[in-house]
C-alpha cells in the first residue's frame, strides 16, 4: 500500500494524561492499560468507531444544510472518494487507539448504477480495509447489509412484496457475507438490521456456501433463544421494549 498523506498531521496518538490533565485533545479518566478486576480497561470497553456517524454524516439537518466539511471528499469520482475516505478513517482510529470499527456495506463503498458495479465497487474498499485492519491491528466489531436507504427498500428488503427488491437485497446480502468470511476477516458479529425480519430471512433461504454457513447457524441460534423467551411464563419477569418495562404486560406479552 503507497503512503497517503496524513488528513490530521497536527494531531498525535490520543494519549491518557489523568483527570488533571487540561488537554482537550487527551483521555481524562480512560486508560487502555489499567486493570480493572484483573481486566484491561480496553478489553472492558471495546469502544468502536461507527463509520456512517463518524464518515458519512453531514452535519444536516431537517432546518439546515450540511455543516461537515471533508478535504478528502471534494474531488473525485464516488469510488476514489472512498477509497480516501478509507485512508483517513484508519488514520482517525489509530490515533484515537480505538480497536475496533464497524459498518453497513454502503457507508464503505458506493452504490453503482448497477449490482455488478456496486459489487465491484465493495471489491475494491475491501481490498484497501484489509490491508489496513492487517497493518494497524484494528478488527471489524460487527458489519451488516444497508437494506433501507435506497428507494427500492421502501416496503422493505425481505420483507418487501416486490420479487425484485427481495432479490436485490438477497444478492446484496449474499455478496457481503463471502467478503465479510475471506476478505475483511475477523468480523465479530453479522447485524440483522431492522430487528431480525430484514436480513435473517434472506440468510436462511439463500444458503451460501461454507465457510459463510457459520452465520446461518448462529442466526438460528438466535431465533430458538427468542422463542424461548417468548415462551416464558414467568410475570414477574416484565417484558421490555427497547430495554425500558412496558407497564401492563408480562414476560408472554399477555396483558395483565
Amino acid at each position: 500500500m503507497a503512503e497517503v498523506k496524513e488528513a490530521f498531521p497536527e494531531i498525535g496518538p490520543i494519549r491518557y494524561e489523568g483527570p488533571s490533565s487540561k488537554n482537550m485533545l487527551a483521555f481524562h479518566h480512560y486508560n487502555a492499560d489499567a486493570l480493572v478486576e484483573g481486566v484491561t480497561m480496553r478489553d472492558h470497553l471495546r469502544f468502536a468507531v461507527a463509520y456512517w456517524h463518524t464518515f458519512r454524516g453531514t452535519g444536516s439537518d431537517p432546518f439546515g444544510s450540511p455543516t461537515m466539511i471533508r478535504p478528502w471528499e471534494t474531488a473525485g469520482d464516488p469510488l476514489t472518494v472512498a477509497l480516501n475516505r478509507t485512508h483517513v478513517a484508519f488514520e482517525f482510529m489509530e490515533k484515537l487507539g480505538v480497536g475496533f470499527y464497524c459498518f453497513h456495506d454502503r457507508d464503505v463503498a458506493p452504490e453503482g448504477r448497477t449490482l455488478a458495479e456496486s459489487n465491484s465497487n465493495l471489491d475494491a474498499v475491501a481490498d484497501l480495509l484489509e490491508s489496513h485492519q492487517k497493518r494497524s491491528g484494528i478488527r471489524l466489531l460487527w458489519g451488516t447489509a444497508n437494506l433501507f436507504s435506497h428507494p427500492r427498500y421502501v416496503h422493505g428488503a425481505a420483507t418487501s412484496p416486490n420479487v425484485e427488491s427481495f432479490a436485490y437485497a438477497a444478492a446484496q446480502t449474499s455478496t457481503l457475507l463471502p467478503t465479510f468470511s475471506s476478505r475483511i476477516k475477523n468480523v465479530l458479529v453479522f447485524v440483522c438490521s431492522g430487528g431480525l425480519p430484514i436480513s435473517l430471512v434472506i440468510l436462511v433461504t439463500f444458503m451460501v456456501p461454507p465457510p459463510v454457513q457459520t452465520w446461518n447457524l448462529l442466526l438460528m441460534q438466535q431465533l430458538k433463544c427468542e422463542k424461548q423467551l417468548k415462551s416464558r411464563t414467568d410475570s414477574t419477569v416484565p417484558a421490555t421494549r427497547f430495554g425500558v418495562a412496558e407497564k401492563g404486560i408480562n414476560a408472554s406479552g399477555t396483558p395483565t
